[in-house]
């Protein structure tokens, strides 16, 4: 049912420190739901409960990412959170990503809480909820304690929190240079069948043995390898920079 403000709502109590999500379902209607009663699914399939708007003067650069998981664009609001976006784009183990998912209100001992948080993540082991803060802001006292209630509240649910800052350099920068091969329609199926069957052969290589073994063009064979690193189905160590010598493995 909607409520005066045009919100559709479910019968729930209206306790104030009971926590509520608001949040937008795909065809943009506001809803609102006790947080104990929400489905992750129902918050994914929506859309942002809020937006990043552009003026003058704005120090953060807003946009959107093509997230081949969601294989659509998803929005972020700083450089910071296209890093980790981009980075749950990678993780195997992520099903599901959005951004602004909903607004959460309770009280936590006492203390009014609303947030919207960064990201939520369906993983293979439930509901991920991310917030993307730098290392500098985790030093203000009052970001960490509005964290920090946001934890209690996402954990008592038996959902994950994470906090997320600054990534490794060069784990970022080789994941950066991955996305670049994320999209899988550009990719012949042939000639990713012939990379697979040069991967089985060697097992545990050199990108560049891997590329020579396919017997094809290296202006082919090249990105044919990188989309399979992108997807997982092989592995490499992305602590070190990605190179012609780094060793690629069959992920087993």
């Amino acid at each position: 049912m909607l409520d005066e403000g045009g919100v559709m709502s479910r019968k729930a109590t209206n306790r104030s420190d009971t926590p509520r999500v608001q949040y937008r379902l795909a065809d943009g209607t506001v809803a609102e739901a006790p947080w104990a009663e929400i489905d992750a699914r129902e918050l994914v399939n929506g859309m942002p409960c809020r937006t990043f708007p552009w003026y003058l003067g704005r120090r953060s650069y807003a946009g959107e990412y093509w997230c081949a998981t969601e294989r659509k664009h998803v929005n972020y609001e700083s450089r910071l959170e296209l890093s980790r976006l981009m980075m749950k784009d990678f993780d195997q183990s992520v099903r599901r990503i959005a951004s602004q998912p909903f607004k959460l209100r309770t009280k936590v001992d006492g203390v009014l809480l609303t947030r919207t948080p960064d990201f939520l993540a369906i993983t293979e082991a439930g509901p991920l909820v991310i917030d993307v803060k730098g290392v500098r802001a985790l030093q203000d006292p009052e970001v960490c304690r509005t964290l920090a209630l946001t934890r209690t509240v996402i954990e008592a649910r038996g959902w994950a929190y994470e906090i997320a800052s600054e990534p490794p350099e060069v784990e970022y920068g080789n994941i950066r240079f991955l996305a670049g091969y994320r999209r899988e329609w550009l990719f012949q199926p042939d000639v990713l069948a012939r990379v697979r069957r040069a991967l089985q052969s060697v097992a545990e290589a050199s990108v560049e043995t891997i590329v020579r073994a396919t017997e094809l063009p290296r202006v082919t064979a090249f990105p044919g390898l990188m989309h399979l690193l992108w997807r997982g189905e092989c592995t490499s160590d992305l602590s070190r920079t990605l190179t012609g010598a780094t060793t690629v493995s069959v992920r087993s």
